[in-house]
């Protein structure tokens, strides 16, 4: 069954941005960049990635920021504590819940936990740690937890020690309370990682409100309404999907996306069958020796034998990393799914699969598609199999063109669905191979 999809209309405007000179990006379902290697094309994918990102999950991002800028400190105090007291009695008393995630800020940009139940977290630790040197006064755990007391500017004093976390811990939920609801461009800047988003000109919209601009001083930026998630694939060998907030998704440990075994998939595992057969295998999660560290990725291939993904060509790795996120249920309609060159270490054979199966994803559970190309054949696969699916209403191709004044730097042109001029641009490779051949000197 297809998908259903609410006609949301974004834009991203650039002007005088590193290699972008201007460009107007109308997202379609699927958008298509093209363009000479240094032309824009991947800070183009990765704004799109950040903006998306940031504003759809601001809350879990800012709950994130302040932990580290305000909090971190206090988790370490206790944390440090806890692991520097030594006998079994003292180790048992403090083990509170909170100790059991030690990377707290993933666990808050996730939205595993929020940033109410890390505060009670330590704070819970504080107390814990009180009444162990109420009770033990020995010599060696005053040795250890001293020194971090004068770390921390306070003294050997319970009451002390509970009212200077109180008044940080109500000071910050305050002035987190109050960011939420600002969304200012300032507290942006902080959560964006990519800076060039504050060079010239960006404006991102999503029909007629402004989910971030570059030039606003004061005011509000607007939530984003329908996209939920930007997953972003820059490389089958970094593969870095987006999809969980700042989550990489290396090949086997992280465990918040871990696929146990086949039966426990989505219902969607037949059209999956469908869509990613081009494997000649399965991919799963398998668990060695019921170790954490032997735990991994694998490919089960149809003939019987099994392969750690780690180890499969690249090629296998490519088709692997749409096949995960489609398992878990990451690629919808409130998805865009950026890939970085998807064409990069595919036979040509298999460069046409995956556009086919990229198509599939738009046309049968509408993922909107971010795509950054120069290859002749993955820009033909998605124009000639996009049209025979009906979809050339939801394409949009771009071609970076040089400036005419400045020529290091680009301007997008919107070609819809026509792609002769990037056929165009990708001919000046064949003369430049007859000029080289017939007129070069060696």
């Amino acid at each position: 069954m297809e998908c259903a999809m609410k006609d949301w209309r974004y834009n991203l405007h650039i002007e005088d941005c590193r290699a972008i000179k201007m460009a107007d990006i109308n997202l379609s379902e699927i958008t298509v960049l093209s363009g000479v290697n240094a032309s824009g094309k991947s800070t183009i994918a990765r704004m799109f990635r950040d903006l998306i990102e940031v504003s759809a999950c601001y809350d879990r991002l800012l709950a994130g920021w302040f932990w580290r800028e305000y909090l971190a400190d206090w988790y370490y105090f206790v944390y440090s504590a806890w692991r520097r007291i030594k006998t079994k009695e003292d180790d048992s008393s403090i083990q509170f819940n909170l100790l059991h995630n030690i990377d707290i800020y993933e666990n808050l940009v996730r939205g595993k936990i929020t940033l109410d139940e890390a505060v009670d977290g330590v704070e819970d630790g504080v107390r814990k740690l009180m009444s162990i040197l109420k009770t033990n006064q020995e010599a060696m755990t005053l040795r250890y937890i001293r020194p971090l007391m004068r770390r921390f500017g306070v003294e050997d004093n319970e009451q002390i020690i509970l009212a200077k976390f109180s008044k940080r811990k109500n000071s910050v939920l305050q002035l987190y309370s109050e960011a939420v609801q600002r969304r200012t461009r300032d507290q942006y800047r902080k959560l964006l990682p990519e800076t060039s988003l504050f060079d010239g000109s960006v404006t991102l919209q999503e029909g007629d409100a402004s989910v971030f601009t570059s030039l606003l001083q004061s005011g509000k930026l607007e939530e984003i309404s329908w996209l939920k998630r930007a997953i972003y694939i820059e490389s089958p060998f970094k593969s870095i999907p987006k999809g969980d907030i700042r989550t990489t998704l290396k090949m086997g440990d992280d465990p918040f996306v871990r696929i146990h075994h086949l039966n426990e998939l989505l219902p969607q595992l037949k059209d999956a069958d469908t869509l990613f057969n081009v494997l000649s295998g399965t991919i799963g999660f398998e668990s060695f020796e019921d170790s954490f560290e032997d735990e991994r990725w694998m490919y089960h291939r149809l003939d019987g034998r099994d392969f750690s993904l780690d180890e499969c060509a690249t090629g296998i790795k490519s088709f692997s990393i749409l096949n995960i996120l489609f398992m878990n249920g990451w690629l919808n309609s409130e998805t865009l799914l950026i890939i970085d060159e998807p064409e990069v270490h595919l036979h040509p054979q298999w460069v046409v699969e995956y556009a086919k199966i990229l198509l599939l994803l738009a046309k049968k559970f509408k993922v909107r598609l971010l795509l950054t190309s120069h290859s002749p054949d993955m820009i033909n696969a998605l124009h000639t199999i996009g049209k025979s699916m009906g979809l050339s209403d939801v394409m949009n191709f771009y071609l970076a063109e040089k400036d005419s004044v400045d020529p290091y730097k680009y301007n997008y042109r919107s070609l819809g669905c026509k792609v002769g001029d990037i056929f165009k641009a990708y001919n000046v490779s064949f003369s430049k191979i007859e000029d080289y051949a017939n007129h070069g000197e060696y």
